[in-house]
């Protein structure tokens, strides 16, 4: 078996010890999609086959590397995107792209014919995320990675280790594919997962995509990290996944936007205050930044500090 660590480059290693006075200095948790997928975390979207989870997949993929609009009718910062296929040929691959219209150089993918002879699938993925850069990095499908059984704790819990610790390491997104096929009677749904309990208690975010019909739900099923956002609909059409209802993301930019034109209609405001009473208002920090943008507010440092005007 080829061996990429010597490969790998070096890294410094995490600190260990903190005191509550560097905890609270660290920067707020940034996102990818802001309650969907949070940077430097590992996310699992678990879904029966035939739902459309690759054709999700393929879609936020284009999203994150143009910048265009997520599921929710929100916007994504651009960003680089690895897509690691273990269950498409490049074809198959290429035929999906087309149908989607992606054609973006930020997004690479890689398939099983052109990993090296010999070499681990993980050890790969894991080489690529370290040299790549990447906003965002797809494992399409855990399965696929070929790591050992994933009934068994123990080897799930490795795998997913590594995953976790290059994600925390490179402030990249990991979001592994897997399946739901498990019959359950247990009121947990995240007990249909295939696999170890580990699959779904190690990421920090775990998603479920079901199919009733043409209609998909994707909701989040757990989330370590705030709130649950409003599960979204899907109906695919032309193989295109298209939501059915968004939700209130365009009225939360129009709220945001209010909010900042009547704030600052007297003059320019402290940002030491502009933030938290958004914030007190109800309005993320991620809308705000897309608010500012839109009505062109500037950040200007003055003897006093810094503050917003427009």
């Amino acid at each position: 078996m080829i061996s990429i660590a010597e490969h790998q480059p070096k890294t410094e290693s995490r600190q260990l010890l903190w005191t509550p006075s560097e905890l609270t200095d660290l920067p707020d948790l940034e996102w990818t999609w802001e309650h969907w997928l949070p940077k430097g975390e590992v996310v699992l979207l678990a879904a029966k086959q035939g739902s459309g989870k690759s054709t999700l997949t393929y879609q936020i993929s284009q999203a994150v590397a143009d910048g265009e609009q997520l599921p929710d009718g929100s916007y994504a910062d651009r960003g680089n995107v690895l897509y690691f296929d273990l269950e498409a040929s490049p074809e198959a691959a290429g035929k999906r792209f087309r149908e989607l219209g992606v054609k973006s150089e930020s997004v690479h993918c890689c398939f099983l014919d052109g990993l090296p002879e010999g070499a681990s699938r993980l050890e790969f993925f894991l080489f690529l995320v370290k040299n790549g850069q990447y906003d965002l990095a797809v494992i399409d499908s855990y399965r696929g990675l070929r790591v050992g059984d994933e009934m068994r704790a123990d080897q799930t819990r490795e795998t997913l280790d590594q995953l976790v610790a290059v994600a925390h390491e490179f402030s990249t997104t990991i979001l592994i594919v897997h399946h739901l096929n498990k019959q359950s009677s247990s009121k947990d749904e995240l007990d249909r997962v295939s696999g170890s309990s580990d699959l779904t208690a190690r990421p920090r975010i775990v998603w479920l995509m079901n199919r009733e019909g043409r209609e998909r739900t994707l909701k989040v099923a757990k989330s370590n990290l705030g709130p649950e956002p409003e599960p979204i609909k899907f109906e695919m059409e032309d193989g295109r996944l298209i939501p059915i209802e968004q939700p209130n993301a365009v009225s939360a930019i129009e709220d945001a936007c209010s909010f900042l034109q009547s704030m600052l209609a007297n003059g320019p405001v402290p940002a030491q205050q502009a933030t938290p009473a958004a914030i007190k208002h109800g309005i993320s920090k991620r809308t705000l930044e897309r608010a500012k943008r839109l009505m062109r507010v500037n950040s200007e440092r003055r003897s006093d500090g810094w503050v917003w005007t427009r």
